[in-house]
């Protein structure tokens, strides 16, 4: 999968050094933290930017929307 289109700056800081990225990437999901397998992002260098493409985005998404399994009903 490829970004489209790949920004050539960094929105936060201005760098022009942004990485292209294609790896597991971690993050927390409704106070659990998840790993997205193999997704492709850029990374600025300088300050720690995160950008997704859509694709990405979506992948995202549907870790959030999905529904937090139902704890154990007390008998």
């Amino acid at each position: 999968m490829t970004m489209n289109p790949k920004l050539s700056k960094c929105p936060t800081c201005g760098s022009r050094k942004l990485k292209l990225v294609h790896s597991d990437y971690s993050t927390r999901v409704q106070g659990r933290a998840v790993v997205v397998p193999d997704l492709e992002r850029q990374e600025c260098p300088n300050c720690g930017e995160v950008l997704f493409d859509c694709a990405a985005m979506e992948r995202l998404d549907a870790l959030r929307t999905r529904k937090r399994p139902a704890s154990h009903a007390s008998r």
